[in-house]
């Protein structure tokens, strides 16, 4: 019989629809937790997650909100553990392809441009930033230093 040692990890199950999240969410219950994180109980009752890191951050658990408690897990592994999903990982991959293509497409139409459209468009573009931040002619050439 599996012991439980947290089981408001628990009612984030249900609500998960990733089964690498889920195991996450089991293991957490069972109070096994990734080798930099470590668990306490307050004395108010609540739980708090600690980074064992340089940064030393500690997260207050919102544990009778599960789905509050769902996004605050998975936003601790994510940005400061860096533990991704393998549809997380696909997820990344396909933004960073999109966003190669992107650039290759805007590179190659600079490419084609001749040097008199190009510093048209580059006075155009110094024009705006002088008028959106409110720079002189000085402050202008100051920036392009």
């Amino acid at each position: 019989m599996v012991r439980y040692k947290y089981k408001f990890f628990l009612d984030c199950i249900e609500a998960e629809k990733d089964v690498f999240w889920k195991n996450i969410f089991k293991e957490c219950a069972m109070g096994k937790f990734p080798s930099n994180i470590s668990i306490k109980e307050c004395d108010d009752g609540s739980y708090k997650l600690y980074l064992k890191d340089k940064s030393g951050n500690n997260y207050k658990l919102p544990i009778n909100d599960n789905f509050r408690l769902r996004q605050k897990i998975k936003d601790i592994f994510v940005n400061d553990l860096k533990i991704l999903s393998d549809s997380e990982i696909n997820h990344k991959k396909e933004e960073i392809k999109e966003i190669t293509q992107s650039l290759k497409q805007k590179y190659y139409i600079w490419s084609k441009l001749n040097n008199k459209a190009k510093n048209r468009l580059l006075d155009i573009y110094m024009n705006d930033i002088n008028h959106m931040f409110k720079l002189n002619v000085d402050q202008s050439c100051e920036t392009l230093k």
